[in-house]
């Protein structure tokens, strides 16, 4: 799971059992030391992982003797803007035990009081100065910690041999604190290259992360269905808002509702100098919100991605958009005439809510979202034709259909369809409703 901040480019991966790896290449693991023996979570079958509503907010519990150990890991940024994972350490368990946090470096590890130094960067804070310590390779610091040899001083930098640099493989140091029961223990890792990280304390809590991701997914598309599972529809957002920018993940931001979150893309693309996706992403941008990214020359870089890549139809349709956008109307008429099919549009959440073709707008295409009795809204699903909702409540047999469409400027016309429920039924108002037909038995339950 990947997780940061939408405010930056920072991001870090968790794996499946709780392991924090950041772009800067440094590696996060813990052990934890109970009552009975050490444990580490990728060894242990009692290790379990959630993700909180949904949200790049990471939880993964390990059983030992008495209840549960609970990291929590997430994104946060402190008030002075410095971006970190964070890692909440939860001893839910009756007994206090020793929480050993392993880190691994590519070519050097020290330690200033509580915080680690990695590859010369201060990126890791302890919260408080570990009781002992251990390094050497992976396997070498496992074993000091779980023999009790741990070191209660720390004895100097260490530094990756030249044969360790050659075949990247790390260097590791273990740090013990104590964690007494039904307390927790908070680090900070930063995941960008600033000068230093910030004390953990100067974080939010995961609560305030889950409430800050839950209030800006309210901000686009929202879809209410018995047959979507809220934490589901969550991740597949906050995974397109954390993914890497390129022209498709803007266009799945702009099919969410995101479109500040698009533009800045667009821009980051641009500067990355991948002119195919400033043309796919500002496209997106265009269409579903009549948006620009701040980009000058827009016209010239869609002359050079002509230039470069061949004239297919998604292109061609994506820079007649960026055409309209910049002003050049009529060379973008000229450029959709040579196109042989409209291009389709559709909003996804686990499967089509919405499939957009020219002017016309189907409803609920596919038939296993509307089965009978199933109620279906959606609110502010943005399209090539405006911001659109509707809902299905059904009466017994019968659907009913309730839709608005704030359009666009220029839209002169549109027309609603509900393929799957009524093929015969149409609507050219932008808004209205209407009780359907009984539908196929392909609906019924």
């Amino acid at each position: 799971m990947r997780i940061g901040n939408l405010g930056s480019s920072a991001r870090a991966d968790v794996d499946q059992f709780g392991a924090v790896t950041t772009r800067l290449g440094t590696g996060i693991t813990w052990l934890i030391g109970a009552d009975d023996r050490w444990h580490a979570p990728h060894e242990t079958a009692a290790t379990r992982q959630r993700f909180v509503e949904g949200l790049p907010v990471v939880a993964t519990a390990m059983r030992v003797p008495g209840g549960d150990i609970v990291a929590t890991t997430y994104g946060a940024r402190s008030s002075n803007g410095c971006d970190a994972a964070v890692i909440d350490f939860a001893n839910d368990s009756a007994l206090p035990v020793a929480l050993s946090i392993v880190v691994s470096a590519l070519r050097s590890i020290d330690l200033d009081g509580d915080v680690v130094v990695v590859d010369g960067a201060r990126c890791i804070h302890l919260g408080k100065i570990p009781a002992r310590n251990a390094q050497g390779s992976y396997d070498a610091v496992v074993e000091a910690v779980t023999s009790g040899r741990a070191a209660t001083g720390w004895s100097g930098e260490l530094q990756a041999t030249w044969f360790q640099r050659r075949k990247k493989s790390p260097v590791c140091a273990a740090f013990v604190v104590p964690l007494t029961h039904r307390t927790s223990h908070r680090i900070a890792v930063a995941m960008d290259d600033a000068v230093g990280v910030d004390h953990p304390t100067t974080f939010a809590d995961s609560d305030a992360v889950v409430r800050g991701w839950d209030a800006h997914l309210r901000s686009g598309i929202r879809i209410e269905s018995a047959d979507i599972v809220a934490g589901d529809w969550s991740m597949i957002r906050t995974t397109a808002l954390l993914s890497a920018p390129s022209g498709d993940a803007a266009k799945q931001l702009c099919t969410f509702g995101f479109s500040d979150e698009a533009i800045g893309m667009a821009e980051d693309l641009w500067v990355a100098g991948d002119l195919r996706g400033v043309v796919a992403a500002t496209a997106a941008v265009w269409r579903t919100q009549r948006k620009l990214p701040m980009i000058d020359g827009l016209d010239h870089i869609l002359g050079e991605v002509l230039r470069v890549h061949a004239a297919e139809p998604t292109l061609m349709a994506e820079c007649a958009d960026v055409l309209d956008g910049i002003g050049q109307s009529d060379v973008a008429a000229k450029v959709r005439r040579d196109l042989e099919e409209l291009p389709v549009h559709e909003t996804v959440a686990n499967r089509a809510v919405l499939r957009i073709v020219g002017t016309t707008i189907d409803v609920c295409p596919d038939a296993t979202l509307v089965v009978q009795g199933n109620q279906v809204a959606v609110y502010d699903a943005p399209t090539p034709l405006g911001l659109f909702g509707f809902a299905i409540r059904w009466h017994g047999d019968r659907p009913a259909l309730l839709w608005t469409l704030d359009p666009h400027d220029a839209l002169a016309n549109a027309v609603v369809t509900a393929s799957t429920l009524d093929p015969s039924w149409s609507s050219g108002e932008f808004s209205g409703e209407v009780l359907l037909s009984t539908p196929p038995a392909c609906i019924a339950r």
